[in-house]
């Protein structure tokens, strides 16, 4: 029996996060903003409200881009 033949040689590696209040505040006041500009069609956020939105968590340090 070839037990492990076959299989990848690498590790999968998994970063987790804990949301905190801090983050829903931040990601609120996000969405309120892009909601003021316009960001928004037919009720739906438009790519550059989600790009911006996740620009600004990065920029406070929440997620990580890569």
């Amino acid at each position: 029996m070839n037990r492990g033949k076959g299989l990848a040689a690498f590790e999968v590696w998994r970063e987790f996060t804990k949301w905190t209040n801090e983050m829903d505040e931040r990601i609120l006041n996000s969405m309120i903003d892009e909601a003021l500009v316009g960001d928004k069609v037919d009720s739906s956020w438009i790519t550059q409200a989600y790009n911006n939105i996740v620009n600004n968590l990065h920029q406070y340090g929440f997620i990580g881009l890569s």
